[in-house]
């Protein structure tokens, strides 16, 4: 069957992928989320460890791989549970003494996470056509080590957005993944970190996305007003208007052109607003300025496939189910992600018959 194109953007077929769900020993509660997302509406996938990862053969084995939240750097979330010399092993099974353990999956030791092995296999699986769908803290990973060029994971420390509701721009309405969705606009939920921006800049190392450390606030109810920007359904109001591209605004790095070529050029799919006072919705935020025309959800080329990185959290805690679909649609068109990419502009003619 096919989608139902969008205007300009033609029908393509749908292909049911082959889905492996990757979890860490050291953090399942988010992952767990994810999962009764997708168990609840028939989501079919194969469960395994990070630790499996180095096993390789991905890409014979699956179409899309999903990693969702595990919490702390980039360094952290790929060593895992710490291995420490000298420590017995930590095992995870089921047994007559452990009769609650084990169900879905098992392990004779949970230390070790996927390692720098298990990053490479990943980043394989990508380059040979699959696709790799992050969130939240696992969204820092590939960018930390220079596996997609463009995309900068910022850290700024003085800003406080703990568990709100803010305003996500839809940047590009031909992406796949925001297909179905009316208008462009959609509150989301973000959770302080990561902060992605997009730049044509150079491939370069990072610190991993890890919690900023900075200010606080007074959380009296109602003992210091914050002020939320009123919700309006008609994306042609100011929020929907003023758009730019990520990194362009006030606070945070710019573009840095002709690095990267615009036909590999990360593609920004969602965005926060321009303006500060337009991105709280509900909850708390301090210094909102710094996440001005941040990227919300990046689709970036890695070889034949795509690393999808949603710095938000589509399937937070059974409460976010109008963002469910983001992820969704991702799945469906994993190998269509490119439709209704914008075609890089022809260079300009430097001599006659030459470009």
């Amino acid at each position: 069957w096919a989608t139902n194109a969008v205007p300009n953007v033609p029908a393509h077929d749908l292909d049911v992928p082959r889905i492996g769900y990757v979890h860490a020993w050291q953090r399942t509660q988010d992952e767990g989320w994810v999962r009764a997302a997708f168990d609840t509406y028939g989501v079919p996938y194969t469960y395994f460890a990070d630790q499996k990862l180095k096993d390789g053969n991905l890409r014979q084995r699956f179409d899309v791989i999903v990693l969702p939240h595990i919490g702390g750097t980039a360094t952290s979330q790929i060593s895992g549970v710490p291995v420490v010399p000298g420590q017995p092993a930590l095992p995870y099974r089921k047994t007559d003494a452990t009769p609650n353990l084990g169900v879905l999956d098992q392990s004779d030791d949970i230390r070790g996470g996927m390692g720098l092995e298990g990053l490479a296999e990943l980043q394989k699986f990508v380059a040979a056509g699959g696709t790799l769908i992050v969130e939240g803290a696992t969204a820092t990973v590939l960018p930390a080590f220079g596996l997609t060029p463009g995309v900068v994971v910022e850290e700024p420390p003085t800003l406080f957005a703990r568990g709100s509701v803010m305003r996500g721009i839809i940047a590009d309405t031909k992406s796949p993944i925001v297909y179905g969705y009316e208008g462009k606009q959609l509150p989301i939920y973000f959770n302080q970190a990561p902060v992605l921006a997009v730049s044509s800049g150079a491939p370069q190392g990072f610190g991993g996305g890890g919690a900023a450390t900075g200010p606080s606030q007074n959380i009296t109810p109602m003992a210091t007003r914050v002020p939320l920007s009123p919700w309006e359904q008609d994306s042609t109001t100011a929020a929907g208007r003023r758009t730019e591209r990520p990194g362009d605004a006030e606070g945070g790095q710019g573009p840095q052109p002709g690095a990267v070529p615009d036909s590999l050029r990360p593609r920004v799919v969602m965005q926060f607003p321009a303006r500060a006072e337009d991105i709280l919705l509900s909850g708390t935020l301090q210094n909102g300025q710094l996440l001005a025309n941040r990227a919300q959800i990046v689709d970036a080329r890695l070889g034949s496939g795509h690393v999808v990185m949603f710095a938000i959290r589509p399937f937070w805690r059974w409460q976010t189910q109008g963002s469910y679909f983001l992820g969704f649609n991702t799945i469906l068109n994993w190998n269509d992600l490119d439709a209704g990419r914008a075609r890089p502009a022809p260079a300009a003619v430097t001599a006659a018959g030459d470009r």
